[in-house]
């Protein structure tokens, strides 16, 4: 089975979801892929920079506001172990350890950083004691 990476967009042409080619070169590939049969698609979407710096605002406000959190980084590593971004290693003792993952642009496409950025404003939501129009509102103050 051969793989050919081929850039997409997704429209809605006539009510109907679709994928369609995006450039001349996507086309020209497009174009060798054999009629009425099944295609393998796996989806990623390149990450939004504007994304991934709003996440890190609101782990400031949250450092800002909760004394047991003193840093950005903190909050982040506090997030990852809270929503389960995690990797669990063992030392040669047998002593089990805590690593977090990376969120870092290629260790997570925007698709996969969507569902952890929800889940990350909900949580921070929730230790604050506010709601999320609440918490994006002090990110536009603070920006």
């Amino acid at each position: 089975m051969s793989k050919t990476k081929i850039t997409m967009i997704k429209d809605v042409i006539e009510g109907r979801i679709c994928l369609l080619p995006y450039g001349a070169a996507a086309m020209r590939d497009f174009e060798t892929i054999t009629n009425k049969r099944p295609v393998i698609i796996k989806a990623h979407q390149p990450r939004n920079p504007k994304h991934h710096d709003r996440i890190w605002s609101i782990y400031q406000i949250v450092a800002d506001n909760d004394p047991a959190l003193e840093t950005a980084d903190m909050v982040s590593e506090w997030v990852k172990i809270k929503l389960g971004y995690v990797d669990y290693k063992m030392e040669v003792d047998g002593q089990v350890f805590i690593v977090t993952r990376s969120i870092a642009f290629e260790s997570m496409d925007q698709i996969k950083f969507k569902l952890f950025y929800d889940r990350a404003v909900k949580l921070l939501c929730e230790r604050l004691g506010i709601d999320v129009e609440s918490l994006l509102d002090a990110k536009g103050q603070a920006a």
